[in-house]
């Protein structure tokens, strides 16, 4: 009978995602754009973590959450790589995994969360959600680590200029039923860049919102960005209530 083992797919045991950490809302939007652009590196926080061990003796017919022995040394090469910091390394590597013929469900799982982290340290967003999706659409994880996968990706997309898919994520992320934070922000910006000054218009005002629920006031920064946006559109009478 074959042996099979459960893999820790990063470090120290916390969520397999990357985050995106140069977005702030107390940032105005020229610097925030410009930090996003232009900062050295993926300004991402790496964390890891890896699913409980299975019972002594366990095996796929035991517990399906497994992977084969064999792919033990390649999965910790990789884990090794990411923690490194080199995902393209790590995106070359993952093909000496994915040879493995007959791979199930939960070795398919660790496969995507590992090309995820690798694309995103790599600087490949397209690829990076294409692996999440993957992650979340297995049925693995959990709604709060999905909202921060979906926060993840809206971030890369940000950071390499795709406004339009950084947006569209966001989109996502409150269907979802993510939790409000600087989602909103990120999302009226990235509609921003991409030109919709409608959408950007309306979650802005979703934000002051819910900013006077909370018995606040918008900060100047977020009043200035709204100006823009009607700046933008020419509507004089909006431009004017800010």
């Amino acid at each position: 009978m074959k042996r099979h083992i459960q893999v820790s797919v990063f470090t120290r045991g916390a969520s397999a995602l990357l985050v995106f950490a140069g977005i702030c809302a107390s940032v105005p939007l020229g610097v925030m754009a410009q930090q996003a652009a232009h900062a050295e590196g993926p300004r991402l926080l790496l964390a890891a973590a890896s699913p409980e061990a299975p019972p002594k003796g366990a095996t796929q017919a035991t517990n399906p959450d497994t992977v084969r022995a064999e792919m033990g040394k390649p999965l910790t090469t990789i884990q090794e790589l990411l923690k490194a910091g080199k995902g393209q390394e790590a995106l070359q590597r993952l093909k000496e995994v994915e040879s493995f013929p007959n791979r199930n469900a939960y070795e398919n799982y660790i496969i995507e969360r590992m090309r995820g982290a690798a694309a995103s340290l790599a600087g490949d967003a397209d690829t990076a959600a294409k692996a999440f999706d993957a992650v979340i659409g297995s049925g693995r994880v959990a709604a709060a680590e999905k909202h921060k996968i979906i926060e993840a990706v809206a971030g890369n997309f940000y950071r390499v200029k795709n406004y339009s898919k950084a947006a569209e994520w966001c989109a996502r992320y409150f269907k979802e039923g993510g939790p409000e934070g600087t989602m909103r922000l990120l999302w009226v910006q990235s509609m921003y860049m991409a030109g919709d000054l409608d959408g950007a218009a309306r979650e802005m005002l979703v934000d002051f919102q819910l900013l006077e629920k909370a018995g606040k006031n918008p900060p100047e920064d977020r009043l200035q960005l709204l100006a823009s946006i009607y700046q933008r559109k020419k509507d004089a009478a909006g431009y004017a209530s800010t």
